[in-house]
């Protein structure tokens, strides 16, 4: 697979990503003894700068970053609807919510394509006819992220 022209495939998750792609999985995999917020926080460290060293000694800068990190995470959970479930670990949440904390998390490395491993869940039907502007939407940027969900892409 191409992206600008460079070959992405057997690249490391992070260089892809870098590069400006998300994906999701078909069985979902979040950190069960995190929370949905903590989940998604863990997708915007694509693009931290902080280093291991500064973010340790809990420096100023690190803290900020941190703090910028979490209003975007809650940010994102509330545009997928379920800014209600920022606190749950992630053990304790259905499936279809767990699925969206995962495209949430997604979405917080500011994917320009962003890979769904299967059609994201509806939750419940007053959510259903939403679900593709929700995502689409949730990125806050000018350029959502192209979409592109398909159960044949190799995993």
């Amino acid at each position: 697979m191409l992206l600008d022209g460079v070959e992405i495939v057997g690249a490391a998750p992070r260089e892809v990503v870098r590069r400006g792609v998300a994906r999701t999985f078909q069985n979902t995999q979040l950190f069960d003894s995190m929370t949905a917020l903590e989940n998604v926080m863990v997708g915007a460290q694509a693009h931290q700068g902080v280093g291991f060293v500064r973010a340790a000694l809990r420096l100023p800068s690190a803290r900020a970053e941190e703090r910028s990190a979490r209003e975007e995470a809650a940010r994102l959970l509330r545009q997928v609807g379920i800014g209600a479930w920022a606190d749950t670990a992630a053990l304790d949440l259905p499936a279809g919510i767990r699925r969206l904390v995962e495209i949430a998390r997604a979405l917080a490395t500011h994917p320009r394509l962003l890979l769904l491993r299967r059609n994201p869940p509806p939750v419940s039907t007053r959510l259903r006819p939403r679900n593709s502007s929700r995502l689409c939407g949730a990125c806050g940027t000018q350029e959502s992220p192209s979409l592109w969900s398909s159960t044949t892409w190799g995993s």
